[in-house]
């Protein structure tokens, strides 16, 4: 008998420790919404827009101005010696390398500037992430929505939070906009 109501007792203990032992959850978060419905972000991407829209016109006038000095190539092909051909040839190919590499140069250009916008707006969001998280004492996973957990090596999770929300009303009480 005795020994029958301490397993009793010790079940009791340990099936109870379970119950009153938080089992953390996983807190997600969507970037993609976030970023949306962030004016920065609308801010940053509409910059973005309008220096690659810049960019491709520069690119698109050296375009044009090699395609018409092939074009008057041509045309000429018929009255310069196998000398001024070669010659005028090299001319325009060196013009298109040299846009070629303009071209290269432009897109590290514009990658960089999208990464110094944007990296400042990504690190407070993260930070907004985390201190959400902590409070809520959840483990942060920035986790694409729609992703299977068990792609990162969960086997179970007791429960899974989206704080998308709550890290946009923060972000915005954190940073307000600026008028």
């Amino acid at each position: 008998m005795r020994a029958a109501s301490f397993f009793f007792l010790l079940m009791t203990s340990f099936f109870s420790f379970f119950l009153v032992a938080k089992v953390p959850s996983v807190a997600r978060y969507d970037m993609e919404k976030i970023l949306t419905n962030l004016p920065e972000a609308k801010e940053n991407k509409e910059k973005m827009e309008n220096l690659i829209a810049s960019k491709e016109k520069e690119l698109i006038k050296k375009q044009e101005k090699i395609q018409k000095m092939y074009t008057e190539f041509e045309g000429q092909q018929k009255f310069l010696s196998d000398e001024k051909k070669k010659e005028k040839f090299l001319e325009i190919e060196k013009e298109r390398q040299a846009l070629e590499a303009e071209s290269m140069k432009m897109k590290q250009e514009v990658a960089q500037t999208g990464q110094s916008l944007n990296k400042p707006l990504l690190d407070r969001i993260t930070s907004v992430a985390i201190e959400v998280s902590k409070e809520n004492e959840e483990i942060m996973m920035t986790i694409p929505r729609g992703e299977p957990l068990l792609d990162y090596g969960f086997t179970y999770i007791a429960s899974e939070v989206d704080i998308t929300d709550k890290v946009l009303k923060r972000y915005n009480k954190n940073y307000p906009k600026k008028k």
